[in-house]
Parts: structure tokens; sequence; C-alpha cells
């Protein structure tokens, strides 16, 4: 006890203060560490993912997810989790701790470096010490008050740990080599190889750690003798804890190496000669201290300094003592920290970030005090005790102006700032806290921009009640439970569509808050089960359509007027009959518009109400927005609706038709919509300068092959500036190279829906044309020309036209209009090739005799190779008793070559096994690659595996 009350009164007046300002650091790091930040950025989400993780029993030396994060953090994490619960609060906990560590070993370094005396090593003079506790002082208080580090230890994201292990590794470091302890220096080794691990700017710790052994062994040689081994085994200790994640890295530069697109193009021009770029870089790193800072609101208060003007002057000034101080290893060491940890920033270019130079926190700091005691020492020496008073006063003024300037700037400008608000979720969090009050036995919809995974974990880490809420993208989707009331969250992050406010919401909410301009943030709804099924009952008559298995029941479907270059909204109601799917199976309703021809003209795709929130008999509508382009001309245009997986197409049966990949659902007439005054994204693939006239034809799409015996798709894209007189007829010819005519089209151009004479000065129109291409027509290349004549058939223009296209005639027909088979059957083949069904003439079958089936495929797109088809026939024992395995159409249709949606019939035929025993038979068909005998995976009705089953069959000897 008396040793104990020796060393206190050892303690220096100063020592005190900075013990003070450590404890007020400390409880701002953890003063409402889960309202400030005032919700959960999906970062953070990650980071909480990825302690889940370690909890569930995977322990990853890295994590690939949101472009690769270094692990350290992770498992500090989810220690915390596991002490605390999984809460934003244990979450943040660790970064909190992770900060006031670091300025801590901040202090005990700053303190140490500049009281230490080579020639006094033991007992510093009483100088050396109070020059160490004053820097020491002072730095302390700078960063504890600094937005800076309040930002990243209030933050949970594994930044902050890079500071806490630099200044770790180089406290360390100091200590063993001043004091000649060789332990010391090794473990500096050791936790400048863990600062590898922490995130990707700790990489700059070894190489700072190297930086500081050079200059000792430079100017201060002789400080080494008797522990000079200690400098390989230390480099080689970091190297050898960096090695590990240096193979993950090597094994996997896609994900590993994901952030090194954000290093800074200069880098390039620097290797070239130029270093102009990069120190220009340079510049706007030293000026975030005291010119302007970090631009994005994410990391800061967009443009503020780091330092306001006072001490930015005394940090530039510190550069300046540290450099006339150079040859002093205190002052080397801190410029030497600050640069090798500023180079992340520097290196990322024109994006200046403070967040990735968060390894300089402590030198930054430190930096402002060598001027003031420069000072002080000056004023001692002058004016005496006086002259300490002074100093004394103008460091307090000092301090107090960092204290209000770094609060008001955390507390209460950059929470409340709106840009802040929506990255950090504030309005997911402020509803989470509200209906852990008031919930009770309701319902909890909450509409969230990513409803399927970040923003429901930004929500569940602020919410004392776990997994009380649904979520749903209201911007296209809208849920109706069943037999509830249900609280209705509309946030500002990921509100409600106007269309359904308008519909469902007649009251006023029962809770709303807004930000300072008065827009609204969270706007709460309470609805009763009367009103839910009030809306229910108008939709719930006839059910349109439905998956095969029954777990999704279409009610109805709505479709908005729209004319072209508008949108058109369609409005499907569908209810969850039998809750099966999970979020893993990708589901998602894909809205086509199509024309009488099949072309489709514009998609959507939407589910916004992901199967992990599905409860039964919810009734949902979902909003598929499709864009109606500015030159589709007016005409009926067909909405056509499939379900996709990540399985390949569930298929639906609408009414009593067969199962199908997709349906038509409903048809609208839509008008043409005003004149652009400006000329119109479209999308030509092959531009065009031909002029017709009055009209000019801006290019086409128009494909490279066409295949003999089949229609070859043309799209033309025209434009005029005049109004036209007379309905022109367009000429399509196809030509080979010796100027043999082999395919032609005449039509009146867009007869019917929307002839040139109704063409308005200015007009954009698309049309779409199928040229046949004769059986007989030569292979090779071809030219198709367009032309534009009369009504009574005089040239607009050149009468041989103006060329659009070359074309390559041969090969085999394509097909795109749909089959009917006898059976309708749906099932896809990797992801290119989608089973729709068969005819199998025979299902009573004779061993000896022939066996014919017709099979029929889908293109979703060609393949990465080759594939063989196989078509097995199997007794009731599963062995073949009659096959054949053979590319497509008998090798004149390799799976390689196919062209989306285009519909192939495939037939096969063998001989059944003359010793084929009686009973039950069944077809296998499959694909494989014939290099390596591997199947394609299969995604039908009967879930997944590497073929299909045709049963029912029977044969007979």
């Amino acid at each position: 006890m008396n040793e104990f009350r020796s060393r206190l009164t050892r303690i220096s007046w100063l020592g005190w203060l900075a013990l003070a300002f450590l404890g007020i650091a400390l409880g701002l790091r953890f003063f409402a560490l889960d309202q400030f930040p005032p919700g959960v950025q999906h970062d953070e989400v990650f980071v909480a993912n990825f302690a889940q993780t370690i909890l569930q029993g995977h322990y990853p030396i890295f994590f690939e997810l949101n472009r690769g994060n270094e692990p350290l953090f992770m498992y500090f994490t989810a220690g915390m989790f596991k002490l605390f619960g999984e809460t934003v609060w244990a979450l943040r906990g660790a970064a909190a701790l992770c900060g006031f560590g670091a300025i801590v070993l901040t202090y005990f370094f700053a303190r140490d470096i500049f009281s230490f005396e080579f020639e006094n090593p033991r007992a510093p003079t009483e100088a050396a010490r109070t020059r160490g506790a004053f820097i020491a002082f002072v730095t302390v208080a700078g960063v504890t008050f600094a937005f800076w580090s309040l930002y990243e230890s209030r933050i949970g994201l594994h930044t902050i740990s890079v500071y806490l292990f630099a200044v770790a590794t180089f406290y360390a470091f100091w200590r063993g080599w001043t004091r000649r302890q060789s332990w010391l220096i090794l473990f500096s080794g050791a936790l400048a190889g863990a600062a590898t691990y922490t995130y990707r700017s700790g990489l700059f710790v070894p190489f700072a750690l190297l930086a500081f052994i050079c200059y000792t062994l430079i100017f201060y040689r002789k400080q080494w003798q008797k522990i000079w081994w200690t400098i390989p085994l230390t480099i080689m200790l970091a190297a050898l804890i960096y090695a590990p994640l240096f193979q993950f890295i090597t094994a996997h530069p896609e994900t590993a190496l994901a952030r090194l697109g954000d290093l800074s193009g200069d880098m390039d021009a620097l290797r070239q000669g130029n270093p102009a770029p990069m120190l220009t870089n340079v510049a706007k790193v030293f000026g975030m201290f005291g010119v302007s800072g970090d631009p994005e609101w994410r990391y800061n208060v967009a443009g503020r300094p780091i330092f306001d003007p006072l001490w930015a002057v005394l940090f530039y000034a510190g550069l300046g003592v540290a450099l006339w101080r150079f040859r002093r290893a205190a002052y080397a060491f801190v410029l030497i920290w600050l640069a090798v940890m500023l180079l992340p920033s520097i290196l990322s270019g024109s994006d200046l970030s403070q967040h990735r130079a968060v390894g300089a926190i402590g030198a930054a700091f430190i930096l402002p005090a060598l001027p003031l005691d420069e000072i002080r020492t000056f004023a001692f020496k002058r004016w005496g005790r006086n002259g300490n008073i002074a100093v004394g006063a103008a460091v307090a003024l000092l301090i107090l102006l960092a204290a209000v300037g770094g609060i008001n700037a955390y507390f209460v400008t950059w929470t409340n700032n709106p840009e802040v608000r929506l990255i950090q979720r504030a309005d997911l969090a402020t509803a989470a806290r509200w209906l852990d009050e008031h919930q009770g036995d309701a319902r909890a919809l909450v509409s969230a921009e990513f409803a399927n995974d970040l923003d429901r974990g930004s929500f569940n880490l602020v919410a004392r009640k776990q997994n009380r809420a649904q979520f749903f993208q209201g911007a296209d989707t809208f849920a109706l439970p069943a037999n509830a009331d249900a609280f209705v969250v509309d946030t500002r992050s990921g509100p409600i569509a106007d269309s359904f406010r308008a519909k469902f919401f007649q009251d006023a909410p029962t809770l709303e808050t807004t930000l300072a301009d008065g827009t609204p943030e969270v706007r709460i709804y309470k609805l009763t089960a009367q009103q839910f099924q009030t809306w229910r009952a108008a939709r719930a008559e006839n059910t349109i359509a439905r998956t095969t298995d029954d777990q999704i029941k279409i009610q109805a479907v709505d479709l908005a007027d729209a004319k072209s270059g508008e949108t058109l909204d369609a409005q499907l109601w569908w209810q969850i009959a039998a809750p099966r799917a999970t979020d893993a199976d990708g589901l998602q309703w894909v809205g086509a518009l199509t024309d009488a021809n099949g072309y489709e003209w514009s998609d959507a795709a939407s589910l916004g109400y992901t199967p992990s929130q599905w409860q039964r008999d919810d009734l949902v509508v979902t909003r598929l927005s499709l864009a109606v382009s500015p030159d589709a001309p007016p005409q009926d245009y067909t909405l056509n609706l499939r379900l996709a997986s990540a399985h390949g197409d569930i298929p639906l049966i609408k009414n009593d038709a067969p199962p199908a990949s997709s349906i038509p659902l409903a048809t609208r007439a839509l008008t043409r919509g005003p004149v652009p005054q400006t000329k119109p994204e479209l999308p030509i693939v092959y531009p065009s300068k031909a002029k017709f006239g009055a009209i000019q034809l801006l290019g086409t799409d128009a494909a490279g092959e066409a295949a003999r015996g089949g229609a070859w798709r043309l799209v033309l894209f025209w434009h005029t500036d005049e109004k036209l007189g007379a309905n022109y007829k367009l000429r399509l010819v196809a030509t080979t190279e010796a100027g043999q005519e082999i395919a032609r089209l005449e039509e009146t151009l867009l007869k019917g829906i929307y002839p040139t004479r109704q063409w308005r000065a200015g007009d954009y129109v698309r049309s779409v044309h199928d040229l046949e291409i004769p059986a007989d027509a030569p292979n090779g290349k071809a030219v198709v020309r367009v032309s534009l004549w009369t009504p009574d058939d005089k040239p607009v223009g050149r009468a041989d036209g103006a060329p659009i296209a070359g074309i390559e005639v041969g090969g085999r027909a394509h097909t795109f209009e749909k089959p009917n088979p006898q059976v309708a059957r749906t099932a896809r083949f990797g992801d290119a090739i989608e089973w729709v069904g068969y005819d199998l003439p025979e299902t009573n079958l004779r061993a000896g005799q022939p066996f014919h089936l017709k099979l029929y495929w889908r293109a979703l797109q060609p393949t990465d190779k080759p594939y063989t088809a196989f078509v097995h026939l199997l007794d009731a024992h599963g062995r073949v008793i009659g096959q054949k395995d053979a590319p497509p159409l008998n090798g004149e249709a390799p799976t390689d070559t196919w062209v989306a949606n285009e519909y192939l019939a495939d037939e096969y035929s063998f001989e059944i096994a003359a010793d084929a025993a009686r009973g039950a038979a069944a077809v296998e068909i499959g694909f494989y690659d014939p290099q390596s005998g591997e199947r394609l995976p299969v995604a039908d009705d009967a879930g997944q595996g590497d073929r299909v089953l045709i049963e029912g069959l029977q044969l007979a000897p």
C-alpha cells in the first residue's frame, strides 16, 4: 500500500490531467454508442454477419464478401457478441475498445519517446520527463475530441484496429530497441504481422517498422550492439505471420485484391516518369489536415479539415520541427509513422480518404504538440513560472476549441446530416426502437431498399425483439396479411410507392418523424385486419394462374394506361398458399412486354418480398415498371410473365393450360406519346446515315447469321423531321455477293399499326420485320438492302436503296415459334437449356422393337461448350435397355451455336434390347460434356439432379 501511495505521489500534474482526459476519451467513445451514429450502415452489417459466421463454427482467414475483408476485427467482434449478445452496442463496443486502447498506447508511446535520453536511459532528466509528459498530454487531449478519432472509434468497422496495432507495434519496438529488450523487438514483429489482418491499410505497418529499423541502422547503429540478431528474426516473424493471408490472397486474387481498384491510376503515370499527379495527391492528403478534408459525408463532415485553423497551424509547424530535429529518433519516428501510414490515402488518388489513413492518427496528433513544447520551453526560460502559466492557458484554450469543435461536429452536425442519416439507416433504427415498445401482437411490415438482406440486418441489430418484423421493398411491393393487424413502416431509405400510399393509407400515420427541413424520415401506419380483408376480398375471387406445386397463386393483374416514352405499370396480385421456398432460390417475377410478332419491347423484374419473410395466405402486390420506348408504335402489347429462380424458371399454369415457363397475362393497347424533344437512347447496334426523302434510317440491330428455311429478324430505327403525305412501302432484298437475289420482303411500312402518313414531324419509330430465307438459298455471304417506295411504286431516294447488313446464310433454320408438344413439361439444364415438353407416340413398348421420342428444347443462351444429349430407356431395375447419345439434331445443332429464345424439335430413335424384361420402364434424359463426362445439373419440379425422367411406360417381351 505504501509503495502504491508512493507511486501516486510521483505522478506529475500533467500525468493527472492526462489520466482525466483518458477518462473523458473513454466516456466519449462509449456514450450512447447504440444511438450515435444514428443507425447501422451496411458495412457494419457485413461485419456483424462475419462475426456471426465465426460464432457458427466457421473460422475463415479472409472474408470474401463486400469486396474482401481481413478477419482480425471480426473475431474480436465475435467475442463481444458472445459476451454481450448480437447487438449494435456489442458491435461498436469492439471498435470503441480498439479506439480507446489506441489512445492509451499513444499516450505512453509519446511520453516514452520524448522523455527518453540515450545518455540516461534509466533516469531521464526532469526536463526530459516534463517534455514527454507535456507532448503526451497534448496528444491525448487532441485525439480525445477529434472527429476523426471519434468517428473511427464509434463505428462498427475494422479500420480502427489498424491504429491500435500500428501504435502497439511502434511502442513495442521503441521500448525493446531503447532498452535492448530483444523479446519486445521480436514482439513488435509479431504485432506488425498481425496488423496485416486488420484492414488493407494495416499492410503498411510492417513497412513503417522496417523504415524505423533502417533509420536506426543509419543514425543509431551502436544501439544495436548485442541485439542486432533480432532484426532478421523480427522481419521473418512478421513475414511468417502474414504468410497464410498472403497465400490466400494469391490463391483468390479476384476477391482478395478487389479493393486494389481503389488505388490511383496516377501510379501508372509515376511508373512512366510523370510524378506530377502523385505529387498533387500528396499535397491533397497533407492539405486534409488544415485546408480541405475528406469530401464524403459517410466518413466526415464533408470537406471539414482534421484540425481547426489554430491546430492546423501547429500541425504544419510540427512537421517543420520534426524535420528540423530529424536526427533525433523520437522526431524521426513520428515523421516515418505519419508518412508511411498516409500512403494508403495518397495511393488512392483523387478520392481523398482520411478513412484509409486511420493508422496515422497518433502521429498526426503528436505533431501539433511539438511546436507547443518548443514554445513552452522558450517561455519557461524567458519568463519562468509566468511563462508556464501563459502557455498553459493557451493550451487550455486550444483544447477547449478542439473539444467544442469535435463534439459538435460529430454529435450534432454529422449525426443530423440528411445524407448521413440515410447512409446510417437512422430511419430503420427509429422504427426498430418504436416497434420494440408498441408492436404488441400486431405484425410489423417494414419497407426497405435492401429488404432481402442488408437493411434487415440494420434493423435487427438495433431491435431488442428479434425477428418480429417482415421486410418488403415498398418501391415495387406491398404485402397484405390475412387476419391480422399490422404496423406498416414507410422509411426514407426505402419509401413505399406513391401508388401504394394512395391505395392503402387513408389515415394519418401513428408515428411520423422528420428531418430538419421537414422531409419525412419515418412514417408508421396502423392498419387493421378488417382493412386488409376489404382489399384482399376485391382480388381473391379468381385464381388466374399458379405454380405447379400450388405454392403461389396469381389472383389478378392490373395494367395501367401508358403511351410511348412513358412507363407502363403492371400490378401483379399473388397469394402465398404454402410458403416452402427459401431466399437461396432467388425468386423473381419477370414481366416482358411483347407485340403480336413476339418482339420484346421492354422487361422488368421484381419480387420485393423474399420467401424468408412469407407467411401463409399473405396477399402480395408486386409492381413491374415497364419502360415503353419513345419509338414504340401504337398497337396491342401483351404482358408475359415468368417466375425465375436460381435453378431455372418455375413452370406456371394459366387456367387449365399445360405448364409453361412464360404465360401471357394481359394485353393493353398503347398510344403514341408526345414527340421527343431530344434524341432518345435507342438500342441501335449498327448505326446508319441512310436517307429516304424526309425519313432517316438511324440504324438496325441486325444479327450476322441467317438460317436457310428460317426467318431472319431485322429491327429498323427510323426518324423523320417532316409530316409525311403518303404511306410508304418497305422493300428488303437479300442478294449474294454475285448479285443473285435470294430473299425479298415487300410490305407497307407498319401497315395497320402506324403507317408513315400518320408519322409526326420529329417522330422516332421502330419497325420489326422477318425476312424469310428459302431452304434452298445458297450458303455464303449476302447483303441486305432496304428501300422505301411510294404507294404507286416510285422510289423514295435511291431505287437500289441502302445496304444495312451483311449476313452469313447457312446452317440450320432457327425457329422462334413456341411448339405445342404432346406433353408439356419444364426443366432447366444448367443455365442455358430449357426442356419444354415431348412427343411420345407409344407408351406400351416391346422388346426388340424401335423406340421413338421427340424432345422440345428452348435455348436460353448458347452454352460455353458443346454438350451431348442422352436418352436412355431403363427397365424396372434401372438397367439401360436402349439408348442414343448424340448432340442435338444428330449433330447439326451443337448447343454452343444455339440462339437465345429459339426452339428445337429433337428426335431420337433406337431399338429396344431384345432381352428386355417385362415390367415398368422409364426414360432418362440429360446432357453431358463429351470430354469429361460430367453431366449438366437439372432443376425441375422434382428438385435438382443430373437427369429428368419420363415414367409410366410399360414393356412387354
